[in-house]
């Protein structure tokens, strides 16, 4: 019924088949899911905060655990789906209560950068180790924060710009309106905002000890692309430990 969702869910198998994910298995279809749900993300729910930028609470009656899974098996956190709001105080109860886990597994495509940033930070206190299947945009950032960082062979970290779409810009506007002179000052306010936001990225990579050059790459592919460095680049910049 829908053209263009359909082919966009054609040209991800082909990524799939190429990661030598089986068709029609319980995994291809999560991540089939996933990826719909990251792409399309207003058809599946009245929020319009699904995009990597601020975090807003405009909107605090949807119910974001639908988006992910958090769970607990034996020593490692488990993380499936996608990085959003009330993701980050699950993650604080069930450290606090687990004394036991050393490793964080994701298995994300991303998600909202304040929620990343502030997981990634509880990962860092608790000293966990991560490690990561497919890792995409700000799940990347969480990966960072492993105290010894591991990619699965056969899976891919993908890095892009982080994006807030055009309706979702309008929507938070409206309902902030009262906090700005007019249109232009709130588009002096957003300027000031993404270049804050770029700054903090990069500030943390460099923090976590990755090649400069590397961190300049993350932000190479455009905010409806994605950019797949080849693990041997990802050793040499000190982004993964093996």
């Amino acid at each position: 019924e829908n053209e263009e969702m359909t082919n966009h869910a054609l040209e991800f198998q082909l990524e799939l088949l190429n990661e030598d994910i089986e068709i029609y298995s319980s995994e291809y279809f999560k991540l089939l899911d996933e990826e719909i749900l990251l792409k399309f993300p207003e058809y599946f729910s009245n929020n319009p905060k699904h995009e990597e930028n601020e975090n807003i609470n405009y909107n605090d009656d949807i119910n974001q655990n639908e988006l992910y899974n958090l769970y607990v098996e034996g020593n490692n956190l488990i993380l499936e789906g996608l990085i959003e709001t009330g993701l980050y105080e699950e993650f604080k109860i069930i450290l606090k209560e687990n004394k036991n886990i050393n490793k964080l597994i994701l298995k994300s495509k991303g998600g909202l950068v304040d929620e990343a940033f502030n997981i990634a930070d509880l990962i860092i206190d608790y000293n966990i180790d991560t490690h990561a299947f497919n890792c995409y945009s700000m799940c990347a950032t969480i990966l960072l924060a492993g105290n010894k960082r591991t990619l699965q062979k056969g899976y891919k970290i993908g890095f892009h710009r982080s994006y807030w779409q055009a309706d979702d810009i309008k929507d938070y506007y409206q309902y902030y309106i009262d906090n700005y002179e007019d249109e232009y000052d709130f588009m002096s306010w957003l300027v000031d905002d993404t270049q804050e936001d770029v700054f903090r990225q990069l500030q943390f990579l460099l923090e976590r000890g990755v090649d400069p050059l590397f961190a300049i790459k993350t932000l190479r592919a455009k905010s409806d692309g994605m950019w797949y460095p080849r693990r041997s680049e990802l050793l040499n910049s000190n982004f993964i430990n093996e």
